[in-house]
């Protein structure tokens, strides 16, 4: 059963992504979520407090989806697997996403939290593409730049791609999923042996590669 934090919590997550965070207010929360304004900051004193909060649960939650200690295709899989709850939370917060360089801006909080997010989750990336190297899922070729660069890539692309001048919302452009690119991204480094393998996981999970 949904504790009253939980639904004041998910109230908020979902009327921020309706209307825009800067738009929705404590007593809307409030009577969306059927308690009243002082119950509501009991748990939250401030706007910003809902926010951290679901922010707190999606930067705690995400890299651990990069499980540790997996050996050979169940690396790939969870990588996959990684890509796929990327796009999920961008759906999920996608107020966040779309207006990411505000919120950050006007919290000093939020943007160090956010920094140590990307830093956290580059390291996750970089150290499953060096587990993939040696369990020989990756073409012998590849370099460590090369590697760093696609972690350096799934960081960058989680933070911007839904941002309002993102290639992603310019109706002059195809309109590609996240999972499709860093699918599509990902299989220039997999290596011959994999690459079956590699297409029949992406497909199993519903992602579209050529």
């Amino acid at each position: 059963m949904t504790n009253t934090r939980q639904k004041i919590i998910e109230v908020a997550e979902k009327l921020f992504n309706e209307f825009g965070y800067d738009k929705v207010s404590l007593r809307t929360i409030a009577a969306e979520a059927n308690t009243t304004i002082g119950n509501l900051t009991y748990y939250f004193k401030q706007k910003e407090e809902l926010l951290i909060a679901i922010l707190d649960d999606l930067h705690t939650t995400f890299p651990l989806n990069l499980v540790e200690n997996l050996k050979g295709i169940a690396l790939l899989e969870n990588l996959l697997d990684a890509f796929v709850t990327a796009q999920v939370n961008e759906s999920k917060n996608s107020f966040y996403y779309q207006n990411l360089y505000e919120i950050t801006k006007d919290s000093d909080y939020i943007s160090d939290k956010t920094k140590q997010f990307q830093k956290h989750l580059y390291d996750r990336v970089l150290k499953r593409m060096e587990d993939m190297q040696q369990e020989g899922l990756l073409k012998p070729s590849i370099t460590m730049p090369e590697m760093t660069s696609f972690s350096y890539t799934f960081v960058s692309l989680s933070t911007v791609w839904l941002q309002q001048n993102a290639p992603y919302n310019n109706d002059l452009l195809p309109k590609y999923q996240i999972t499709e690119v860093l699918c599509s991204l990902l299989g220039l480094y997999i290596s011959e042996e994999t690459q079956f393998d590699y297409r029949e996981l992406c497909h199993s999970r519903g992602i579209a590669v050529e």
